[in-house]
């Protein structure tokens, strides 16, 4: 360092206050990549949670979920992880991505070419998208590897599963279940004319947050402002609907 530098490089991990800097506070927040580590299928894959990885490195996401993204990727990169797969389905494979150019990779299983996945240019190193492909998958442990095609893009998640980290528009199902004011402030009223037993909550990573018996009032001011998906189930515990919901404060 020079003797007329005298203000902290954006380099470091700790600011001149002490503090942890942004980037200090990524290191912090990096996961211990353990070789060991197993992901269990259904579920949803932290892309940064990797047991292995050629020419990646991590980010801070801007994403509505997550904490870090995986990015710098270019050509012939990639990412490995292992994954306990439950039982045999043709299983939604979802992939949370974004790109500044049309990109792509290659989804393998056990070294085996799965299909080949290509992202359309969302415009942005950190304006996130959702690709939904399928997966047949047998029971047991597998490795996973996503081997990129071409640089421009970034992955912040995946999720092998139902469908439960994502739901799209146009399939929301029943028109006549209506939840309002949308988005709200986490108190909604709901009207149908559906037979409905409980309400259950889901974040976009498919997690449920919240299981509550129905009512036509609905109170969610427990649950951070972002977008939700509302899901109804009859008696039998059979799904009747799901709906996307914000919550703003």
């Amino acid at each position: 360092r020079g003797s007329g530098i005298n203000t902290y490089p954006f380099i470091d991990i700790l600011g001149a206050n002490g503090q942890l800097t942004a980037l200090g506070d990524v290191y912090k927040q990096m996961p211990v990549h353990n070789a060991g580590l197993i992901a269990q299928v259904p579920g949803t894959i932290q892309c940064e949670n990797y047991n292995s990885m050629s020419g990646i490195l991590l980010q801070k996401t801007s994403d509505i979920s997550g904490f870090a993204n995986v990015g710098y990727i270019e050509t012939g990169d990639w990412l490995e992880y292992k994954i306990n797969v439950a039982a045999s389905a043709n299983y939604d494979f979802r992939f949370r991505f974004a790109s500044t150019k049309a990109a792509g990779i290659n989804v393998m299983i056990d070294g085996s070419l799965i299909f080949l996945q290509i992202f359309p240019n969302t415009n942005g190193w950190q304006n996130w998208e959702t690709a939904i492909n399928k997966i047949n998958l047998t029971p047991g442990l597998h490795t996973l590897r996503l081997q990129a095609l071409s640089d421009g893009f970034n992955l912040n998640w995946i999720h092998i599963g139902d469908g439960g980290a994502g739901i799209d528009d146009d399939k929301t199902g029943d028109k006549s279940f209506n939840v309002f004011p949308n988005p709200g402030n986490g108190n909604y009223t709901i009207r149908t004319g559906s037979k409905i037993a409980e309400l259950r909550v889901f974040n976009l990573l498919g997690i449920q947050v919240a299981v509550l018996p129905f009512s036509t009032s609905v109170n969610l001011e427990n649950l951070a402002p972002g977008i939700y998906f509302l899901k109804a189930f009859n008696g039998k515990g059979n799904e009747v609907v799901a709906k996307r919901i914000s919550i703003i404060k």
